[in-house]
């Protein structure tokens, strides 16, 4: 799910954990913003949390109780000591899982779904290649009625 709340972007990128990942370009690489509904990040900021979970999320009764396990991701680049640009305000909404074969996927997506064309190219094809073989092989462990929904 992707939403777009000017007030949830300021506060995931004021509050949330950074990551980096690959490189762009010179010194342009991939970074992450995530903020996950952590008890912790409830208690500390219900009060600007629940109005805009509220907003959307409006058939959910108790936002902060019942959405905890959710993940709010914003994607965008930075450069040697520029900060954080985003490439849009959209923010990216998915719910923890400790599955092992969604987390690698979801994790698979994220290191690569910022490559355009022109990038692609800069990509290690091998990596990506042991990545996709890698992912492929644990789809393979899935229990029939798992892959039957």
């Amino acid at each position: 799910m992707i939403i777009k709340d000017d007030e949830l972007f300021n506060l995931i990128t004021e509050i949330g954990d950074f990551e980096e990942g690959g490189r762009i370009k010179h010194d342009m690489v991939e970074c992450y913003i995530s903020l996950e509904l952590t008890p912790h990040i409830i208690k500390t900021y219900s009060q600007d949390l629940e109005p805009i979970l509220k907003k959307h999320f409006p058939d959910v009764e108790n936002p902060l109780e019942e959405l905890k396990d959710l993940s709010f991701t914003v994607c965008g680049y930075t450069t040697y000591n520029d900060g954080f640009e985003s490439h849009d305000d959209e923010i990216q909404v998915s719910k923890k899982c400790d599955n092992d074969i969604l987390a690698y996927f979801k994790a698979m997506v994220k290191k690569y779904n910022l490559l355009n064309e022109d990038i692609l190219l800069a990509v290690n094809k091998e990596d990506l290649a042991i990545d996709t073989e890698y992912f492929l092989s644990m789809l393979k462990t899935l229990p029939m009625s798992y892959k039957s929904l």
